[in-house]
């Protein structure tokens, strides 16, 4: 889980929901279950670059930018709204604690794919054959 000693890198593995799919998806999940909703608005485009350029830099071709933060406002609706209700459907909501994770997760995920179109992504999406 860690780089080189004194390099101060760290690596974080998340075996909690296994799947396939753009890696700009764990990444809405990332900022839209974990920020604050006005600091993920106000810092999500720069993020989503330097995430984007990381990927350039590693030689990623053929993925435009703009491709990129669509994929990301697209996984707001699909990976991050849909991982809220799940966890709060299956998570112990006897504790305040727990209510209020699920509570704030909602909240955020929710806003998030509003943020990103959300109404007309599900829509166009239930529209497909």
């Amino acid at each position: 889980m860690f780089g080189p000693e004194g390099s101060g890198e760290v690596m974080v593995i998340d075996w909690q929901g296994i799947g396939r799919g753009p890696g700009v998806y764990d990444l809405a999940y990332l900022l839209g279950g974990s920020m604050d909703v006005q600091l993920r608005r106000d810092n999500e485009r720069d993020l989503v670059k330097a995430y984007h350029d990381e990927l350039l830099k590693r030689g990623i071709t053929g993925y435009s930018f703009e491709q990129a933060f669509e994929d990301y406002g697209f996984a707001h609706l699909m990976g991050g709204l849909a991982t809220a209700m799940v966890t709060g459907g299956t998570m112990d909501l006897s504790n305040d604690r727990g209510k209020q994770l699920v509570e704030t997760m909602a909240s955020r995920h929710v806003t998030a794919a509003l943020d990103h179109n959300g109404l007309a992504r599900a829509k166009a999406v239930l529209q497909q054959d």
